[in-house]
């Protein structure tokens, strides 16, 4: 397990890491955004937004950890929620 990640447990019994952001999440990060329902996406960007541009990947996935923050839960490779 990663230093910074913190292992959490789901009710339905699934363990995931949950830790900060880091650039090595970009493929990552848009295959869970590509996986989210269309409902899920428009609630997120108020709009239908089935994909991210590569300046939204960049914003999302650089963060400075003091005055903006994103974590990650994953299960396995698999990100499973951002929180920001």
């Amino acid at each position: 397990m990663d230093d910074n990640a913190s292992a959490l447990h789901l009710l339905d019994g699934r363990t995931v890491q949950v830790r900060p952001i880091v650039a090595a999440d970009s493929d990552a990060l848009v295959r869970f955004h590509e996986g989210l329902t269309v409902e899920t996406a428009r609630l997120r960007f108020f709009a239908v937004h089935p994909h991210l541009t590569l300046a939204e990947i960049d914003r999302f996935i650089h963060v400075d950890h003091h005055d903006r923050e994103a974590l990650v839960a994953l299960d396995g490779s698999d990100i499973v929620a951002v929180g920001r």
